[in-house]
């Protein structure tokens, strides 16, 4: 594989889940709606907790990997009222619930994800800047799972 940019990734919602969080779960589930005029998609990925424990026997401290987090990701967005995905970050922001997320790269490889939409906050600037939002998403661990990588 080469590596390759950033430009043309897609970042998909849909306020469906999935009935088994693994690869054929997220890809069954329907209504995903593309989410227009992202600038910036941020990062994600787990990290996990430092467990330690010293033992008498072996007098040094041993270190083991504890639960993980998958974090919270930010996204800016350039405002576009008519786009349906901007929409449905609003509506999924007035819920308690999740929603599904499928991040496409330009090779075709896919993330999938779930997560609540905790923050849409409108951003100032200058008058040449282009009118933005910053959405907050708190990726989640349904039933244990974490951000399913699917290979093209």
């Amino acid at each position: 594989m080469q590596i390759e940019s950033m430009a043309g990734v897609l970042l998909y919602i849909s306020a469906g889940v999935p009935v088994t969080y693994d690869a054929a779960g997220y890809a069954a589930v329907s209504g995903y709606t593309s989410i227009g005029e992202i600038v910036d998609v941020g990062n994600q990925g787990a990290t996990h907790a430092e467990t330690k424990v010293n033992t008498i026997a072996g007098a040094g401290t041993r270190k083991i990997k504890g639960s993980f987090d998958l974090g919270t990701k930010s996204l800016k967005i350039a405002v576009d009222n008519d786009d349906l995905g901007q929409q449905m970050l609003y509506t999924m922001l007035a819920s308690y619930a999740n929603a599904a997320f499928k991040q496409v790269y330009q090779n075709g490889d896919i993330d999938y994800f779930s997560a609540k939409v905790m923050s849409i906050v409108s951003e100032g600037s200058t008058p040449d800047a282009v009118r933005s939002i910053s959405v907050g998403l708190a990726i989640d661990a349904p039933k244990g799972s974490g951000i399913i990588h699917v290979l093209a």
